[in-house]
């Protein structure tokens, strides 16, 4: 287990400093999932995130603006 940590210890480390309610998360992957559904798959890996961005109102940085 300490080995499968070592490779995420920055993520890690970021949720703590950082913590983001997870309501949001859950929130903004079932958008993803509905829109990954309606769209039957994306080419381009780059419009998929604009199509992301778009759908749940986010801005470049999604986690920039959270206010806890």
């Amino acid at each position: 287990m300490a080995h499968r940590l070592a490779n995420h210890l920055d993520a890690v480390i970021a949720g703590h400093e950082h913590p983001v309610p997870l309501g949001l998360c859950e929130a903004i992957n079932g958008k993803i999932r509905v829109l990954r559904f309606q769209a039957r798959g994306y080419r381009d890996p780059e419009y998929f995130k604009l199509k992301i961005f778009q759908r749940c109102s986010l801005p470049d940085n999604p986690w920039a603006q959270i206010v806890l």
